[in-house]
């Protein structure tokens, strides 16, 4: 799993390009009424302040279109979402879950999920903060995700070497990781 994967990245900055969009036509305007009524220096400011704005406008649009689709989003399919754990969440199933973590994940993800484990450095893109990935996902995505890895990463498919009911102790354990309880 890559570092800045999520979905919604993209549309954070194009909301941000929008609101410097608004912002820099807003002083634009203020800038050309002042200037009309005889207040240059105050309109030189505002027009010099809507250029920033707008070269904001333009760095944040760019960023949108060519960096962030080319970060891994790793495809879900939509039944995945609302795919449920057949695995209670017992302490039994997060301790069995725990010692899958320390046994396959903790080499990148490290100890308590931040994807600062020995190999992380080796890896590119890096792993995903799995304290900051796993709570803004369903279950049924991250069992998916560890099932079939992710692809353009170093996250491998684990369908072949855990059972189903393996994926799914990982993902209770995922989740008290992610609230802090290792």
């Amino acid at each position: 799993m890559s570092g800045f994967s999520l979905p919604w990245q993209r549309e954070v900055v194009l909301t941000f390009a929008l609101e410097i969009a608004v912002i820099a036509a807003v002083l634009f305007a203020a800038g050309w009424m002042m200037r009309r009524r005889g207040r240059r220096a105050f309109a030189t400011r505002l027009f010099i302040s809507s250029g920033i704005a707008g070269a904001l406008v333009v760095g944040s649009t760019a960023a949108a279109f060519t960096i962030a689709p080319t970060l891994p989003t790793p495809a879900v399919p939509i039944w995945a979402q609302f795919r449920t754990s057949p695995v209670a969440d017992t302490p039994e199933n997060v301790a069995a879950g725990r010692a899958l973590y320390m046994q396959n994940c903790v080499i990148c993800h490290g100890l308590r999920g931040h994807g600062d484990g020995p190999a992380a450095l080796t890896l590119n893109p890096r792993p995903v903060d799995l304290t900051l990935h796993v709570p803004q996902h369903p279950d049924g995505f991250l069992e998916y995700w560890i099932a079939e890895g992710v692809p353009g990463t170093a996250m491998p498919a684990w369908k072949d070497k855990l059972t189903e009911e393996q994926r799914w102790q990982l993902v209770r354990y995922l989740r008290q990781l992610a609230a802090g309880n290792p």
